[in-house]
């Protein structure tokens, strides 16, 4: 099955907005970066409500000293390179366990911020929450007359 290109065209919704040209252009990045993107290591992206969020990435065989997050901006950067594993005392007559180098880089919205990170059972949990500024929250704009 060959692989199918998607495009979007976001003409018209610069009609629609003012100062979002930014958040347009990222969106029309994000869909050509996802189509050239490995799917190793398989991951999950979780809502548990409107504000905390979750990504959960397998890692199975790596360990904490050869995975790196960072926070670049607004973009989330997920990298790990195995070690090199000791050799058995015998040989791999199937060898389905993967340990090969990946980035992941997860675009991440505004006001969501990096809470933490854990690894349990090859699973590393990266904990993201979204904090509102004072000045994002809705306010009312009174109205004054000239005279």
């Amino acid at each position: 099955m060959a692989s199918e290109r998607i495009t979007w065209d976001l003409r018209p919704y610069t009609k629609l907005s003012v100062g979002l040209d930014d958040l347009l252009d990222e969106l029309t990045r994000m869909t050509s970066a996802t189509q050239q993107e490995s799917n190793y290591p398989p991951y999950n992206i979780i809502r548990y409500n409107s504000e905390t969020y979750a990504i959960e990435l397998a890692v199975a065989g790596l360990d904490m000293a050869s995975i790196n997050i960072m926070l670049e901006g607004n973009h989330l950067i997920v990298s790990g390179s195995p070690a090199d594993r000791l050799t058995l005392d015998g040989e791999y007559i199937h060898r389905g366990i993967s340990a090969r180098s990946f980035i992941k880089t997860f675009t991440l919205g505004n006001y969501i911020e990096v809470n933490g990170a854990s690894m349990k059972n090859g699973m590393l949990t990266i904990s993201l929450v979204r904090v509102l500024p004072d000045n994002a929250v809705s306010r009312k704009i009174s109205i004054t007359t000239h005279e």
